[in-house]
C-alpha cells in the first residue's frame, strides 16, 4: 500500500501542491536549497532562480536573432512586440528553453520530467491582464504545467516588468464554464474581467517582479500573472517565457473545451528542440484507446 505522505506519486498532483506537502517535504529527499524553494513555491505559486540559468552569449544570440521579427499575435489576441515558438529557428532560444538548471528545478517541484512545448520571445513590456495559464494549457491530472520567464538584459521597474498575484494559484481552477461563460475566445475579454473582479474580492495584492539578466521565474500552471504597466515609452524589456508540459499527461485548451458536453479541444504537444510529439496519455493509456475501448 502506498504512503501517501512519503510518496511524491501517490496522487495524481504535482507533490509540491499535495495535500501531504508537509510530510513529503519533512522525508530527508531534499537537500536545503531545494527544500526553501518548494516551500516558497507551495506558499507563493512562484520561485525565481537567483543565479544566471544561460550565458551571455547565449542571451545576446537570442537578442540578434529575434531582431525584425517582433509584432507577432502570440496567444490568441495580439501581444505587441512579441513573437510567438522561435525556438523553430533560434539555436539560442531552445538552448534557453532547455536550460538544465530549469529542468532540473522543474522536475524536483513536480516530479516528472518537463517538457517545454512553447516559447514567447519579448522585446517590450506585454501589459497582460491578470490571467492564469490554465486557461490556455490545462491538462489532464491537473497543474502539471509551469511558465519560466527569463530576462535577457536587467529588466527596468519602468519597462513593464512582470506582474504576480502571490498565493493565487491557491484559487480555484476557473474555466469558461465556472466563470458562467460562453466557451470559446469570444469571451476572452469577459474572462479578464471575471479575474479582475476575483482579484478585488480576495484582496489579492500584485506584486511586480525585475530580474536581473539571466534571472528566472518559475510560476505554476494557476498563478494569476501579466504584463505591469510601460512607465517609460521606448524601453525595452527583452524576456524570453518557456512554457512547460509534463510527462504523462493529457493535455488540452481550457478555453474551447466543454469536457461534459463532449467537446476537448486536445493540444497537439511538441517538444522545444526535438520536435518530439508528446503522447496524450490518461492513466497509461493513450486518448485513443480509452475512447475505442474505455474498459
Amino acid at each position: 500500500m502506498r504512503d501517501f505522505h512519503k510518496d511524491p506519486q501517490a496522487l495524481n498532483l504535482p507533490w509540491v501542491f499535495s495535500p501531504f506537502f508537509e510530510s513529503i517535504l519533512g522525508s530527508g529527499s531534499l537537500g536545503d536549497r531545494e527544500r526553501d524553494c518548494a516551500r516558497y513555491y507551495h506558499d507563493h505559486g512562484y520561485a525565481i532562480i537567483d543565479v544566471p540559468v544561460t550565458d551571455n552569449a547565449t542571451m545576446d544570440q537570442a537578442i540578434v536573432d529575434l531582431e525584425g521579427r517582433y509584432d507577432t499575435p502570440a496567444t490568441g489576441y495580439d501581444v505587441p512586440s512579441t513573437r510567438l515558438d522561435a525556438w523553430r529557428w533560434s539555436e539560442a532560444v531552445i538552448s534557453i528553453a532547455r536550460a538544465p538548471s530549469v529542468l532540473e528545478v522543474l522536475e524536483m517541484l513536480y516530479g516528472r520530467k518537463p517538457i517545454p512545448f512553447q516559447t514567447l520571445s519579448f522585446e517590450s513590456g506585454s501589459q497582460l491582464k491578470a490571467h492564469s495559464d490554465t486557461i490556455h494549457f490545462h491538462c489532464v491530472p491537473q497543474l502539471f504545467m509551469a511558465g519560466v520567464w527569463v530576462a535577457l538584459e536587467d529588466i527596468h521597474v519602468d519597462s513593464g516588468p512582470l506582474m504576480v498575484y502571490p498565493g493565487s494559484h491557491k484559487l480555484p481552477v476557473l474555466d469558461m464554464h465556472d466563470l458562467g461563460l460562453e466557451t470559446g475566445f469570444d469571451s476572452y475579454l469577459e474572462y479578464e474581467a471575471a479575474l479582475a473582479a476575483i482579484v478585488e474580492a480576495q484582496g489579492l495584492e500584485p506584486r511586480e517582479i525585475s530580474p536581473k539578466r539571466g534571472q528566472a521565474v518559475i510560476w505554476s500552471a494557476n498563478l494569476l500573472h501579466g504584463g505591469a504597466k510601460i512607465r517609460e515609452s521606448g524601453r525595452t524589456r527583452y524576456n524570453q517565457v518557456t512554457h512547460y508540459y509534463f510527462e504523462d499527461c493529457f493535455y488540452y485548451q481550457a478555453a474551447a473545451s466543454d469536457p461534459f458536453m463532449g467537446r476537448l479541444a486536445l493540444k497537439e504537444v511538441e517538444e522545444v528542440g526535438t520536435q518530439r510529439i508528446l503522447p496524450n496519455l490518461y492513466r497509461g493509456r493513450s486518448v485513443g484507446e480509452w475512447l475505442q475501448d474505455p474498459g
